[in-house]
């Protein structure tokens, strides 16, 4: 059985960039309970995720991060794989700006439904 969940995200999605447009500079940079990782950090986190999905689902690409991660760190387990695309990730976007991010997110989740959507429905 196929459950279609997109029309959670959406609105999901429409309460974190409210939070986010409602931060101050200091709060970008506060603690979060993923060890680590700021604020900005986690939003860059999903950020990453959305951009992922759309490569791999909407536009098909032959060049999945994971698996180009994995080709470069032979040996690793699957989580120790994981956690360091996401981290090498969080990393390289470290330096977009609070206003790009939420910018970025919010374009990025409409795409995201949209193929989801599509690629149930076939």
């Amino acid at each position: 059985m196929v459950i279609d969940a997109t029309s959670a995200l959406a609105p999901e999605r429409a309460s974190l960039l409210e939070l986010l447009r409602g931060l101050s500079a200091s709060d970008w940079e506060r603690p979060t309970e993923c060890p680590a990782w700021t604020v900005q950090q986690v939003a860059l986190h999903i950020l990453g995720d959305d951009l992922s999905l759309l490569s791999r689902q909407r536009d098909a690409t032959p060049k999945q991060g994971l698996i180009l991660y994995a080709e470069s760190h032979p040996g690793m387990t699957f989580m120790e794989l994981l956690n360091g695309f996401n981290e090498q990730w969080v990393t390289a976007s470290t330096f977009l700006s609070p206003e790009l991010l939420i910018e970025l997110c919010g374009s990025s989740v409409s795409g995201a439904t949209t193929s989801i959507a599509t690629s149930g429905s076939t």
